[in-house]
Order: C-alpha cells, then sequence, then structure tokens
C-alpha cells in the first residue's frame, strides 16, 4: 500500500467555512410557511369544488337565517315611550270578591286571635270566619271535598299565628308571625296553567320572570297583575289583619289616628323605555339560529376529519415538512 504524500493529506482535510446565520433565514421560513398555507387553501378548495351541492348548501343555509333575521327585524316595529309611565292607586281596605269566597279561617282560636279576625271580618265583609286548634285542623278542614261539602270553595283561606302568644293566649309576644294559607293554584286568573310545571302559580321562587322583556310587566294592571296578591285577596286579608293587630296593641288615644289612616297599593313609576318584541325574540331563539346556521357545516367538518385520520392524511402531510400550525389552521 503506497503512503500518501504530504501534499495529498493537506488536499484531504476539509476546509474552513464561515460559521453564522444566513441573513435571508427568516423570510425564507415566511414565505415557506405562506405557501404551504395557500397550498392547503388551493386543496381544501378543490375538495368544495367537488361537492357543489354540499358547499352550496353550507353557504345558502346562514345567509337565509341571516336574511331571515333581517325580515323579522323590518317586520316587528319598535314603538317610543318617551313620557314616565303611571298607573292608578288600587284600595285594599276592601275585598275584591268576585269570584273569591267570603269565609276566613284561623288557628290558634283564643282572645286575641278571635278579637283580631273579628275586626278583619267586618273591614272585609266576610260572611264568617271560623278558628282552629292547631294548623294541621286548619288544613285539613279547608282540603276537605265531598259529593256535598266543598270547603275548598266555601273559604278563600286561612290564617296562622305562630308563638306570637304569652299569658295563656291574651297577650301578643314582642314578635309577631303569621301565615297567609291561600289556594295553592290562582281562582282568578284567566291564563291556563301548564300541568306539567311543578312551581305554583304563586311563583315564590321566582323573585324575576323567567324571560324578561322590555318595558313594565303587566301593563295594562293597575294593581300588580300576575301571580295576583291583590286580586287574590292576599292584600286585603293582610292588610285587614294587620289593622286588628295594631288595634289590640294601640292605647285608647291612637284609636283615632288609626281610623283617619288610609292605606292604598300603587305601582312604582316606570322610566321612559323603547318597546321592542325583536329583543324578547331573539333572547329566546337566536341561540337555536346559530345552531342551525352552522349544523351543516359542523357536520361537515368532523366528516373531514374522521376521513384523514381513516386515510392518515394528516401523516403525509408532515412527512412533507408541513408546518403544524399552518395544518391546524386548515381544518
Amino acid at each position: 500500500m503506497r503512503r500518501l504524500t504530504q501534499n495529498e493529506r493537506l488536499e484531504l482535510r476539509p476546509r474552513p467555512t464561515a460559521v453564522g446565520p444566513e441573513p435571508n433565514r427568516p423570510k425564507k421560513m415566511a414565505a415557506s410557511k405562506g405557501r404551504q398555507f395557500l397550498l392547503l387553501l388551493w386543496k381544501n378548495y378543490l375538495i368544495q369544488k367537488r361537492k357543489k351541492l354540499l358547499t352550496f348548501i353550507e353557504i345558502a343555509v346562514p345567509a337565509f337565517f341571516a336574511i331571515l333575521l333581517i325580515v323579522i327585524r323590518q317586520i316587528v316595529l319598535a314603538t317610543d315611550y318617551p313620557d314616565v309611565t303611571t298607573w292608578n292607586h288600587c284600595e285594599i281596605d276592601q275585598m275584591p270578591f268576585g269570584m273569591l269566597p267570603r269565609k276566613l279561617a284561623f288557628c290558634p282560636d283564643n282572645e286575641i286571635t278571635n278579637r283580631i279576625l273579628q275586626s278583619a271580618k267586618e273591614k272585609l265583609d266576610l260572611q264568617e270566619v271560623i278558628g282552629f286548634g292547631s294548623e294541621e285542623e286548619m288544613v285539613e278542614f279547608l282540603i276537605f271535598s265531598n259529593g256535598t261539602v266543598d270547603n275548598h270553595n266555601l273559604y278563600i283561606g286561612g290564617i296562622v299565628f305562630e308563638d306570637s302568644f304569652k299569658d295563656g293566649g291574651k297577650n301578643f309576644t314582642d314578635s309577631i308571625t303569621m301565615k297567609i294559607r291561600l289556594s295553592a293554584t290562582s281562582r282568578t286568573s284567566t291564563k291556563k296553567r301548564n300541568p306539567f310545571s311543578g312551581q305554583s302559580s304563586w311563583k315564590t321562587r321566582l323573585n324575576f320572570p323567567v324571560f324578561q322583556r322590555v318595558g313594565p310587566r303587566e301593563k295594562n294592571d293597575s294593581c300588580g297583575g300576575d301571580p295576583g296578591y291583590y286580586r287574590e285577596g292576599f292584600l286585603s286579608i293582610q292588610q285587614a289583619v294587620s289593622r286588628g293587630i295594631v288595634e289590640v296593641l294601640a292605647v285608647n288615644d291612637n284609636q283615632e289616628d288609626l281610623n283617619d289612616t288610609i292605606i292604598s297599593l300603587k305601582r312604582h313609576p316606570y322610566p321612559p323605555y323603547n318597546d321592542d318584541n325583536f329583543v324578547l325574540v331573539i333572547q329566546q331563539q337566536f341561540p337555536l339560529i346559530l345552531m342551525l346556521s352552522f349544523i351543516i357545516v359542523a357536520l361537515s367538518i368532523v366528516k373531514d376529519v374522521v376521513y384523514e385520520k381513516e386515510r392518515k392524511l394528516k401523516v403525509s402531510t408532515f412527512l412533507v415538512s408541513t408546518d403544524c400550525l399552518v395544518l391546524s389552521s386548515n381544518l
């Protein structure tokens, strides 16, 4: 074997090269990513071009619902109320009888409750008040019904005084607590009750309606409307029993002042507003409209993703050095 000469060894040595970043490398990378993005867009265009009907539906359905909202906006007109809305006052010293019974029950039956309920009977022009020893007895009596007697339709409800007495029922304690128990369902409402709803017609679990509208609620009802605290007699009974309690506790010198006091009910004024029912429709139906608008697009995307997973198309794009971010943006 022949030995290499010194000149030959020098020629085989690697020549030193300048080390450093290429000045145009970031621009080349940006251009490469932009080209990859355009190529993937072209790929998607060709795929959509082959499915003309599906592409037309994906574009037409959102456009149809958008036009539908514009048409509804043009049909539904808003009414501007620049003035403050006010209502007349309602008298609660008398019962709004009409369809209401004229009898009332109470418990417990003792000297002081009898005085209070007799006073309430005179103020409300009731036919009869009847006392019971306990709340359970009163409720059992009020819901009793058979072929000849229907106490539910004869009695408007009952008053329950809870642990408010001392001296054997002759005086009140410092804390007076009472309950007004009326029918669970409305007696006077003209609206149909939902048979599948577990909530009673008094709606005591709600502070506001489920669907709030623009403007005052029950605008045409001066006394508040649903759930009917006025028309069901709740406020009148509360007022009469409260005045009876005050009469029992008041000294003789204050009786004249009490008799001259008149209490009525009046709704709070409502500020100027724009009555637009389109807002009410949108807040209930817009999520459904949005879902229906893009349901075809969502199903098409899911189908394409599943197809790419089965065919391993994404793996092949990675093999040709397609950027992950660019690939994800073209789903």
